[in-house]
């Protein structure tokens, strides 16, 4: 199989995606505005993967279901609840560095 061939198809295919997801999206809201991407969205999704792990397929899904329901949580119980979701990012990534996918592979290959 030739490489750059591969990469050149894999390209076109992500843009072919995310184009149909924009123009998805845009025809779901009506219309789209600049303030719909800002960093912060940017930023997220990082998180999820690094939360997850990024040597699976599961672990972003996983890092976005952990994300997901820290920040939902978090929203509602905890009065500074940025610090707190800071702080646990930062303490997850430090006890998972592989990520939760990749710390739940290497606990079943103890096993």
């Amino acid at each position: 199989l030739d490489a750059a061939r591969l990469r050149v198809a894999a390209s076109g295919i992500g843009g072919a995606a995310a184009g149909l997801a924009g123009g998805l999206f845009a025809q779901s809201k009506g219309s789209v505005f600049p303030t719909y991407v800002h960093v912060g969205h940017s930023v997220d999704a990082l998180l999820t993967v690094l939360l997850g792990g990024i040597a699976t397929l599961s672990g972003p899904i996983i890092g976005g279901l952990v994300y997901t329901g820290l920040y939902d949580w978090l929203l509602q119980a905890v009065p500074m609840w940025r610090l707190a979701l800071g702080a646990a990012i930062v303490a997850l990534v430090l006890a998972f560095p592989d990520g939760i996918a990749g710390a739940a592979i290497r606990l079943g290959r103890r096993r």
